[in-house]
């Protein structure tokens, strides 16, 4: 495992990601991340932790 912190890997189970730069039609300049790169959410607008779980959780757990 590398301990240089250029070569370091952070993993976290939730991540929102910024880039104003970036926004076109099809690809916002907000989103979530949830456990991988695979699986990216848009963000349009905040949203309160009780309709966010019952967003998420029904479509991760079978």
């Amino acid at each position: 495992m590398a301990t240089e912190p250029t070569n370091m890997v952070l993993h976290s189970a939730i991540r929102f990601d910024f880039n104003p730069g970036s926004a076109a039609t099809g690809h916002p300049a907000a989103r979530m991340t949830v456990n991988s790169a695979g699986c990216r959410i848009a963000c349009a607008a905040p949203m309160h932790i009780g309709r966010f779980t019952d967003f998420i959780f029904p479509a991760l757990l079978p």
